[in-house]
């Protein structure tokens, strides 16, 4: 799905508006992007609709599930599926919310990816066997060269987007780890209405961003599996898009 033609912008200005924004809060950030909405047969932008925020849910593909892979502990964190909590998409190119994982599991990093015995949760958030709630986290949408990404990353007041719990008597990689960073995800158009959102690792593409990166504890981690937002509410079955 392309809602729209390429329009030009000035590539340069809109990353170093979006980097500048990024350390502020939601509430005080306008990223340099905006989305746009097809209803009625009319294609405009949120704003030109008189839309100034909407709710939203987000559906992991299934097969691949989303998957953090931490460097130097031999292992990966794997949910096979994910429930928006609170996710509001907004005018302005601003996301919101927080993400409730749920069947999460930790596997050995092999070729087999032998499940470790290894109970996981969050602390503070949902404090459930195999979920994992965030805290609140925002996603800014800018353009780069010709393409869309958000830079996602903990709202303020929270450093964090998580805080895990692995235990079990014969758990190796027992203890609380402080999930936090800064993720980037390449947006397009998704298979049916909504975005596509894809984890990437390639910071050369941003050589204004210091650490687009994930830290699993003191370690490097990076996340994989796409996932496609579709909006809710009101506008639920509506397609939509980020502004080219």
């Amino acid at each position: 799905m392309r809602l729209r033609k390429h329009r030009p912008k000035a590539f340069g200005l809109n990353l170093i508006v979006a980097l500048s924004v990024l350390a502020l809060g939601a509430a005080s950030a306008q990223a340099s992007g905006e989305f746009e909405l097809l209803d009625s047969g009319q294609l405009k932008t949120f704003l030109q609709h008189g839309i100034t925020s909407e709710s939203a849910t987000v559906h992991l593909d299934t097969a691949l599930g989303a998957i953090l892979s931490v460097a130097g502990l031999g292992f990966e964190l794997k949910c096979t599926a994910v429930i928006a909590s609170g996710l509001t998409v907004q005018a302005h190119g601003l996301l919101l919310g927080r993400l409730l994982y749920t069947g999460c599991t930790a596997l050995e990093s092999s070729a087999l990816l032998h499940e470790l015995p290894c109970s996981v949760s969050d602390k503070g958030g949902h404090e459930q066997l195999g979920k994992i709630l965030t805290n609140l986290i925002h996603g800014l949408l800018f353009l780069h060269g010709t393409k869309n990404y958000i830079l996602v990353k903990p709202d303020p007041p929270a450093t964090s987007f998580a805080n895990l719990v692995l235990k079990g008597a014969e758990c190796p990689i027992s203890g609380l780890y402080e999930v936090a960073g800064t993720q980037m995800l390449e947006v397009k158009p998704g298979h049916g209405l909504g975005l596509l959102v894809t984890p990437i690792f390639n910071s050369t593409l941003f050589p204004l961003i210091t650490h687009p990166k994930i830290k699993f504890g003191e370690r490097n981690a990076t996340l994989s599996g796409p996932a496609e937002v579709l909006l809710a509410g009101s506008l639920a079955g509506k397609e939509w898009g980020a502004v080219p």
